[in-house]
């Protein structure tokens, strides 16, 4: 008996025991646990304070299509409310009839307000001797008269105003972030859209001397429209308006676009100079001017150049600190309005000065 009880003895201590190391083992790894979090916030709080690490933004960035039907149908579904298609004025509020021509609509226009302002690439009209009596505009199977147009001088952009209220116009896209062999879609007819791509910038104009307000640089397309139409990226947004293999990018057409709105007429600031561009320079010498920049060649009498300072012999290297690099000073001018103030950077006969400038009118100094 007695060697009964002495087992029983053993194997309770030996159960207890165990119980002790289950529990034990427990609390030691819920103390590291808690230990290791409290270190883990620790170090996560110096790195913040000490090392200045920034939060992470809670603002997500706009979702791209990562297919190209998903992109189709993005384009698709926001271009439906916000163009409208040009045709032949019909005499029969009914039917499409009367002056309809032959191959039906001429392309679309990008509704840019919703009280009626369009922006078309200007070939959508070349059928029609006068427009605003001769073409009318359809949006969503509803037809609009054409009041006014407003042409700019400088580009391909035409602006036109219909007798309409409560449009949806479209949204802005980064034309300027535009990269070689972007997706480009138009619909340049109802329920179409036509595919191409962004293949570059072709020099238009080179190697001679131009007005600053000057556009020498357009986008070609990879695969020309069939008609005249707005293009938008993969998001659906407007990026540019085109015909043929040719486009003008929003970047260059948005001054034209917002004063037409504001003030009923076209304006685009300007210095005043005419310029060529310095790697376009035949016989450039690299010791006399900067690798980059545009060489002033004449002045505007009463110009903001001549009334800031400037000098025929002036390179321009930046305005508002944007360099001007090639022939794109028509472009970075493009970005500001007439009554602008910037702050424009030159070079003169090799020393580096900055002066403020407020931009004028080109279709008074010019």
């Amino acid at each position: 008996m007695f060697e009964h009880r002495k087992k029983e003895f053993f194997w309770q201590v030996a159960f207890t025991a165990f119980i002790f190391s289950v529990i034990a083992g427990a609390a030691s790894g819920l103390i590291a646990a808690v230990l290791a979090n409290q270190s883990l916030d620790h170090y996560y709080q110096t790195l913040l304070e000490e090392q200045e690490f920034a939060a992470i933004s809670q603002v997500r960035p706009e979702a791209i299509p990562g297919t190209y039907e998903e992109a189709l149908s993005v384009v698709h579904t926001n271009l439906s409310k916000t163009i409208g298609f040009v045709h032949a004025k019909s005499t029969d509020a009914s039917t499409v009839s009367g002056l309809q021509i032959a191959d039906g609509y001429t392309g679309a226009c990008a509704i840019i307000t919703n009280d009626g302002w369009m922006a078309c690439y200007e070939d959508v009209f070349e059928n029609f001797y006068t427009p605003i009596s001769q073409a009318e505009m359809w949006i969503e199977g509803s037809r609009y008269a054409i009041t006014s147009m407003v042409a700019d001088s400088l580009s391909d952009l035409v602006m036109v105003k219909i007798e309409a209220t409560n449009l949806s116009s479209v949204a802005f896209g980064d034309a300027a972030g535009t990269n070689e062999g972007t997706m480009l879609f138009a619909a340049t007819q109802p329920e179409e859209i036509f595919v191409t791509s962004f293949s570059g910038n072709p020099m238009i104009a080179s190697k001679v001397a131009l007005p600053d307000v000057q556009f020498v640089n357009g986008w070609s397309l990879s695969t020309g429209l069939p008609a005249s139409a707005p293009l938008f990226n993969s998001s659906g947004k407007l990026v540019a308006l085109g015909s043929g293999s040719e486009a003008i990018s929003l970047t260059v057409a948005w001054s034209a676009i917002e004063s037409t709105i504001a003030k009923g007429e076209i304006s685009h600031a300007s210095m005043g100079v005419t310029v060529i561009s310095i790697p376009d320079m035949l016989n450039a010498s690299a010791t006399a001017f900067p690798e980059q920049g545009a060489l002033i060649t004449a002045i505007a009498v009463d110009s903001p150049a001549e009334l800031s300072g400037f000098l025929v012999g002036d390179v321009i290297l930046s305005i508002g600190g944007t360099s001007i690099e090639k022939t794109n000073l028509a472009e970075v001018l493009a970005g500001y309005e007439v009554g602008d103030v910037a702050n424009v950077e030159f070079s003169r006969e090799g020393e580096i000065q900055k002066v403020d400038v407020a931009f004028g009118s080109s279709e008074m100094i010019f």
